[in-house]
């Protein structure tokens, strides 16, 4: 029994299997690289809700301390840093002379509150239309309350005083 030597020299990939493969791999690629933006993005909403949260902390022990939560300045910002007066800087420090509550405030967010600061409600906005968080905030907090002024979208979360 003579074997072939023509079997053997002719072994390997043909050229249409090398592109059937090729675009295999740039298919699930494509798809990967569309779930890790979408991966980012959670991320990032993630980070944001939470110092959302550290802000609401930050806030209550105002509270405690004063009685009362800071004023709105009517255009979604949040006056009593530094002598109770001066508007809070966003990504500055919110502290009111005698204590530091936050080092750094969120650099994205909307903050009001009625006179007198006896509740507060605080709106920013994320990236990821699928957040379940976002409904459950929205229908937590009364968003009819006279001080809140601003348009809700679909990407509007809220965090409100309890």
């Amino acid at each position: 029994m003579k074997k072939s030597f023509r079997s053997r020299v002719n072994a390997g990939f043909t050229m249409i299997e090398l592109l059937v493969v090729i675009a295999i791999i740039g298919i699930l690629s494509a798809l990967l690289l569309s779930n890790f933006v979408g991966v980012r993005e959670r991320g990032a909403d993630v980070g944001i809700k939470n110092n959302v949260r550290q802000l609401k902390t930050a806030l209550r022990l105002y509270y405690n301390d004063n009685q009362r939560y800071p004023e709105s300045n009517g255009s979604g910002g949040m006056d009593g840093c530094v002598d109770g007066a001066q508007a809070c800087a966003l990504g500055g420090e919110f502290a009111d002379g005698s204590a530091v509550y936050m080092n750094a405030l969120p650099v994205e967010f909307s903050y009001y509150a009625p006179i007198g600061g006896e509740e507060f409600l605080l709106r920013v906005t994320l990236a990821n239309p699928s957040d379940g968080d976002i409904a459950a905030s929205q229908s937590t907090c009364d968003l009819s309350v006279p001080y809140y002024s601003g348009t809700t979208t679909d990407l509007d979360y809220f965090v409100c005083s309890d």
